[in-house]
């Protein structure tokens, strides 16, 4: 079969397959309600899709800068703190009333996704 894995790898395992599909669900779901999203906010939805935008050219450029920066820290409690911030960010989007809260939430990805 193969090496039987401890507690610890099992929930390391665990912790990284549903970060994964948190993290990757997350940033498609917006796009499928913009249309909401902008009559909540009372903005078009074109501003609304900004926030995809500015959310995608903060991954893009900062994600590699972030992954050097942290490189150096050991990756378990690094991914866990990712994790927290990732959460943290996500309820502070979801209490959002206003558009220049949830904008200046896209350019936190690098710090929650990476």
């Amino acid at each position: 079969m193969g090496v039987p894995l401890s507690i610890q790898q099992k929930l390391l395992v665990f912790a990284l397959v549903l970060l994964t599909f948190v993290t990757g669900t997350s940033e498609f779901v917006i796009v499928g309600l913009l249309s909401n999203v902008a009559s909540d906010l009372k903005v078009t939805i074109s501003a609304a899709g900004a926030l995809v935008s500015g959310f995608a050219f903060a991954v893009a450029v900062g994600t590699p800068i972030v992954t050097v920066l942290v490189s150096r820290y050991p990756a378990y409690p690094l991914m866990l703190t990712c994790m927290l911030i990732f959460i943290a960010g996500n309820i502070t989007s979801a209490l959002s009333s206003v558009i220049l809260c949830l904008w200046a939430q896209g350019w936190l990805p690098p710090l929650r996704a990476d």
